[in-house]
Parts: structure tokens; sequence; C-alpha cells
């Protein structure tokens, strides 16, 4: 209840944009809609979750819990 994870788009300048949060609940399955993207995709360089203390997306993620390239 105190911590979210946030999805982050990594850029081609090196700026991470929070893309939007969402929870994770035992025993729950499926896709998680998060938003829309901050810049174009083609200047995508990854995507990272980070998990956050408290409920407030802050401005920068405070430790990468996955991060995967784009193709």
């Amino acid at each position: 209840a105190s911590r979210i994870y946030v999805l982050w788009q990594l850029t081609s300048d090196s700026r991470p944009l929070a893309v939007g949060s969402f929870d994770v609940r035992a025993g729950t399955a499926g896709p998680v809609m998060v938003g829309p993207l901050t810049v174009p995709y083609d200047v995508t360089l990854a995507f990272a979750v980070s998990l956050e203390h408290g409920r407030a997306i802050p401005a920068a993620p405070s430790r990468i819990a996955a991060m995967g390239q784009t193709s």
C-alpha cells in the first residue's frame, strides 16, 4: 500500500520519462495499462520499471528493478 511500480521510457537523450504507475497484487494476472508514451517510440532506447516508496511518481527512478532494450 505504500509503494508503486513505475514504468519509465528511456530516451536517446538519456532522460527517464515516467509513462505511468501500477500495482501488482497477489493472485492477479493480465496486462497492465499505464498510459501513453511521453515521446515517440523511435527515440526510445529502453523501458524500465522501478519500485518506488510512496504513492506518487518521482521525477526520476530511485532504483531500476528491471530494464529491457527496444528493437
